[in-house]
């Protein structure tokens, strides 16, 4: 045990000291997940991080808050006054200084602003979000091996941007933002606990936030909001509720939809979510491949339009001699918005061009006779809604948005997926 700066630590106190400063606070589990980096945690070593955690406390760097039973076990952990000014001098913070929050350490050197203890301390009144949204930065960290790395991330204090509008200064501010292949993703923790209105309310900020910059360039461009919510709800209605905040986004933010698409994911399925963004563009130049897989053996796919990143991929399929099909071929998220604007974009411009003339040699005698729209996926079978009715949108939006799920189907990566259930 070393004494650093009349404090008696040792790399590891250190390390939980560090931790305490750059997300501001956690329970003593979480804490041993982010040390350990490791998806299960035994029970020594859980009391290895409470042992550490008491010898801080005696030593006036780190006080803690009894939690209700409600929001977890046990108390959340954060630095006393003390513990916070020696661990911005443990990690060379100078006075005044600049920053902007992305993790993790760039070499070592952990890029934290110089913030003021008030500004720093967790949300004591908003527990329950607040350590939901340490387990949505445990997973980034606990799910390196998959994603190849810690995903770039900064919570909400770095987040925040101030922008002005005809109304005044106003503020836009996520709970965290994140780095996917160096597109920007904000990140919200959601706990079903925002009524439909406060949804509404909620992308109002972000299209006046979109709206304020719309002259700018391409930096820091919002590519996607990320909607975690926890992993139970998965059993207790999580179509209603991704029903409910996809409405609100399509009436508020659909003029942005081409450039933003939202996504939503469960707690437990944050990493399997981000590998997939990070490999999107891999699974999309599986497709044309797969249409050999998902087709019949007596049919065969002429490809129209190849697929680009916005643009899905348009195929035409001879169903006889005088007929064809059109398919609409594209991959998804089990939630997301952007399969739904793809769609109207094929509706609006590629459908009624290749309807009435496909440009391929010999095909001047057949007659365009349908369209499919099949959703390719890697593991978890997309969710399309077929009705927006209940949600009050502009009609005309609501009937565009209800066409995807007629005349659709689905098809996995994984072959297992594709086989049918016997019971």
């Amino acid at each position: 045990m070393a004494y650093t700066f009349g404090y008696s630590l040792s790399p590891k106190t250190e390390r939980l000291l560090t931790l305490l400063l750059l997300y501001r606070g956690m329970t003593a589990r979480q804490l041993a997940d982010f040390f350990y980096k490791t998806h299960q945690i035994s029970l020594s070593q859980e009391k290895s991080i409470y042992n550490d955690l008491a010898k801080l406390k005696k030593q006036g760097l780190v006080k803690s808050m009894r939690l209700q039973q409600s929001v977890s076990k046990g108390s959340i952990y954060y630095l006393t006054p003390s513990g916070y000014n020696f661990t911005k001098d443990l990690l060379n913070v100078q006075q005044g200084q600049k920053a902007t929050g992305w993790m993790p350490p760039d070499y070592g050197v952990y890029d934290v602003a110089d913030l003021s203890y008030e500004l720093y301390l967790p949300p004591l009144k908003q527990t329950a979000h607040h350590l939901m949204l340490i387990d949505f930065y445990i997973k980034l960290h606990t799910s390196r091996d998959d994603l190849w790395e810690v995903l770039p991330h900064r919570h909400n204090l770095y987040a925040a941007r101030k922008y002005k509008t005809e109304n005044g200064e106003q503020q836009y501010r996520p709970d965290a933002e994140i780095l996917i292949n160096g597109e920007l993703f904000t990140v919200e923790i959601d706990r079903a606990t925002e009524s439909h209105e406060q949804l509404l309310q909620k992308f109002r900020t972000y299209k006046n936030y979109l709206d304020s910059h719309a002259n700018d360039s391409n930096k820091d461009k919002l590519a996607g909001i990320l909607f975690v919510v926890e992993s139970r709800r998965r059993d207790q209605g999580i179509r209603r509720r991704w029903h409910n905040i996809l409405s609100a986004f399509f009436k508020v933010l659909f003029a942005y939809s081409n450039q933003v698409n939202l996504i939503l994911t469960t707690m437990d399925q944050v990493s399997d979510t981000l590998h997939f963004e990070q490999q999107r563009t891999s699974y999309k130049g599986q497709i044309e491949e797969r249409l050999d897989d998902y087709l019949p053996d007596n049919q065969e796919a002429y490809i129209l339009s190849p697929q680009t990143f916005n643009d899905a991929l348009i195929a035409c399929v001879p169903i006889s001699h005088s007929k064809y099909r059109l398919l609409f071929c594209e991959v998804a998220h089990e939630f997301e918005s952007a399969i739904y604007i793809k769609y109207i974009q094929f509706q609006k411009r590629q459908l009624p061009n290749y309807k009435t003339k496909i440009p391929l040699p010999n095909w001047d005698d057949l007659k365009y006779v349908d369209h499919l729209n099949v959703i390719f996926y890697p593991q978890y079978k997309p969710v399309i809604m077929d009705s927006f009715i209940n949600y009050k949108m502009n009609a005309q939006l609501e009937d565009l948005l209800s066409l995807l799920s007629r005349n659709l189907d689905f098809h996995s990566f994984n072959p297992v997926l594709n086989m049918p259930v016997s019971y």
